[in-house]
């Protein structure tokens, strides 16, 4: 904290004026003092404005003062919180910084470690927690968790996911009737490990971004991966259209996309063999009967479509196991009838795939019989690997 002097000759030459309206010198210099000291506290506070989203924050603490949609004047802060939190030792210093882009508010964050010994650091950044007005309005708040199985709607929820498979994109969005929207970029290109978050209660929708803990060196700084924050009239789409925008200034496949894969919509796997509740009922290993005709009949009429079909244990045989060999013809009532099974398939504009796993063989199949213990993964034990 900064220190102040107050001149009280300054004060004095002031004293008839206070005293013509009933205030006290005392009570003037105490004032005065709260007024310093209190701009002394929002030193460390800044605001970053786009033509949509106005932000004002602590760069030191995270702490929200302002966060709206600047056409409507639509406000998303109805309680206190913090862009991020901070998980490890005391001297940990934090800088909040942004820069107003086309697309929002970018902002980032930086740790230094003023300690002279490591400490690990674990920070959760962005860590939005939002709140409605009153009770009714809070169940207007619509968040948007794209998980594997996606989360979107009103209801108390809690889910958490790493970002992987379980959780494959880099976005979260809320919206609200009156508000607009609210989304946050996650703008990672080097797939740092780091759990996503969802907390909706009766009294506050949190949805945050949990980065693994690393150890940080005396003197050492991370900065974490920057995060893209908007606001906009419409729904959480225009999160997902942020997302798709950022990812195309970057992103290049290692190789073309087939055009045929991104329309796939409803995509069914069939288990021709697995045990219920798994088994798709397409297959009679008893009469050798195929049903798959019917079977996308019914997906058909249930689902208004099915653009890929996929056979997933199709290779299993009692006596060779279910990978390895992938000669399953007699136990499937003959290659030609598997072949026309497919062809119905295709006729029908449907792609199929053929589930295969060729790092793996079954001890029983052929080929692991042949050649398992020369070609077998070796643990540390040295004992090869079924």
């Amino acid at each position: 904290m900064n220190g102040y002097a107050i001149s009280l000759g300054g004060v004095g030459r002031c004293e008839s004026v206070l005293n013509t309206i009933g205030c006290s010198v005392k009570a003037a210099c105490v004032a005065a003092v709260i007024g310093l000291i209190a701009a002394d506290i929002r030193a460390g506070a800044a605001t970053w404005s786009t033509p949509n989203t106005e932000l004002r924050a602590d760069r030191q603490t995270g702490r929200v003062e302002t966060l709206r949609h600047r056409p409507s004047d639509a406000s998303w802060v109805n309680g206190p919180f913090s862009l991020f939190r901070i998980t490890g030792g005391e001297r940990l210093r934090t800088e909040l910084d942004a820069r107003s882009t086309a697309e929002g508010i970018l902002l980032t964050l930086r740790i230094i470690n003023d300690d002279a010994q490591p400490q690990m650091v674990t920070p959760t950044f962005p860590d939005l927690k939002l709140c409605g007005t009153n009770a009714a309005d809070h169940r207007r708040l619509r968040y948007c968790f794209p998980a594997r199985v996606a989360l979107v709607g009103n209801d108390n929820q809690s889910d958490r996911a790493f970002y992987s498979g379980i959780y494959p994109v880099q976005f979260m969005a809320v919206d609200h009737p009156v508000r607009g929207s609210l989304h946050a970029v996650i703008g990672d290109t080097n797939n740092t490990r780091k759990l996503f978050g969802l907390d909706k209660t009766d009294d506050a929708l949190r949805l945050f971004v949990e980065h693994e803990g690393r150890l940080l060196a005396p003197g050492g700084e991370w900065v974490l991966p920057p995060v893209l924050l908007a606001t906009t009239d419409g729904t959480w789409h225009s999160g997902l259209m942020a997302y798709r925008r950022w990812l195309a200034s970057w992103y290049r496949p290692a190789a073309p996309r087939r055009a045929a894969f991104r329309e796939v919509f409803n995509f069914r796997v069939f288990y021709p063999h697995h045990a219920p509740p798994m088994n798709s009922g397409i297959f009679d290993q008893a009469t050798k009967r195929w049903t798959l005709r019917e079977a996308l009949d019914r997906d058909t009429h249930d689902f208004g479509g099915v653009d890929f079909v996929h056979l997933y244990d199709w290779a299993k045989t009692p006596e060779h196991g279910r990978v390895g060999d992938y000669a399953p013809w007699t136990h499937l009532g003959g290659l030609a009838e598997f072949r026309n099974q497919l062809k119905a398939i295709q006729d029908r504009g449907i792609l199929s795939g053929l589930y295969l796993e060729g790092y793996l063989a079954s001890p029983e199949s052929q080929i692991a019989k042949q050649s398992g213990q020369v070609w077998g993964n070796l643990g540390s034990d040295l004992w090869v690997l079924d």
